[in-house]
């Protein structure tokens, strides 16, 4: 089993603290909601894809069906790893009223409308409470289960004897067990990986380390291009005889203690990225 976490649309993109947070707590995948702003859950996805995570995305379904949040998600997911496209079956306001052929109508609509644009993999994401009250069917449309249905402590035995209608053990491939996360400030739901995929991992380790570097801007200052800035400053300030050597070692020291600062905050940058990858600077 892998742990997971997935969070909306709506949720800010993941910060170097939150990123740090989640690999420390063996968190390795990420599903993201991206049925509405499109820009923001690419910049998600794309902090998350550097940082070494692997990535699902999910997308809303509304009844009667709409393209546009299906489009939206699948337009996120363009040029990335995505490893599965979930779609969110559990609109109770919208399913009100309409019959469960009505709904399965909906539901085979747009996956087949998915199916047509893009080779990513489907899935299902409900819960027993929707699927057992609304969908009044046994037919699972062929794909797999992403659960939800909320526990103090997870335990598999359980939630295999509490699949909703129609569902197998063997269709289960993700359990959303809690509605956030222990041990960290990010707003997310706490997921169990119950299967896996062959998806091999994306990048190697040497590319997620420069990978990490680049998207949160770390850069080593070379010290000797300090030492030589500074050596050209104290021949400039011997050059402008005795009268301007006060004001010149003034600016001299003041720039100093600027790059001394600055390169605490790219030393400290480097440190917390190096603890992102596993392998913390000693």
């Amino acid at each position: 089993m892998r742990k997971a976490f997935d969070f909306s649309n709506w949720t800010r993109v993941p910060t170097i603290d939150d990123i740090a947070t989640l690999r420390a707590l063996d968190y390795t995948t990420a599903i993201i909601g991206a049925s509405f702003d499109v820009a923001l859950a690419r910049e998600q996805i794309t902090v998350l894809v550097e940082a070494g995570f692997r990535i699902e995305v999910y997308s809303w379904l509304r009844h009667p069906w709409r393209s546009g949040l299906l489009d939206n998600a699948i337009n996120a997911c363009a040029g990335f790893p995505v490893e599965r496209l979930w779609l969110d079956v559990e609109d109770a306001a919208d399913a009100t009223g309409k019959t469960p052929e009505q709904l399965a109508f909906d539901v085979r609509t747009a996956l087949d409308y998915i199916h047509a644009r893009t080779s990513i993999p489907t899935g299902i994401y409900t819960g027993s409470w929707f699927w057992d009250s609304y969908m009044g069917t046994t037919d699972t449309f062929g794909e797999v289960l992403w659960l939800a249905n909320y526990v103090t402590i997870p335990n598999v035995t359980f939630i295999y004897s509490h699949l909703p209608g129609g569902w197998t053990p063997d269709t289960l491939f993700i359990w959303q067990w809690n509605n956030h996360l222990a041990g960290t400030a990010f707003n997310a739901d706490d997921n169990l990986i119950l299967k896996e995929t062959d998806m091999p991992d994306t990048y190697t380790r040497a590319e997620v380390d420069a990978k990490i570097g680049a998207v949160f801007g770390l850069g080593l200052r070379n010290q000797d291009s300090i030492f030589a800035l500074a050596k050209a400053l104290a021949d400039h300030v011997q050059n402008h005889g005795q009268t301007a050597i006060g004001a010149s070692v003034a600016d001299l020291t003041a720039l100093k203690d600027k790059l001394e600062a600055e390169q605490a905050e790219l030393d400290a940058r480097i440190r917390k990225a190096a603890e992102i990858l596993g392998t913390p600077i000693t």
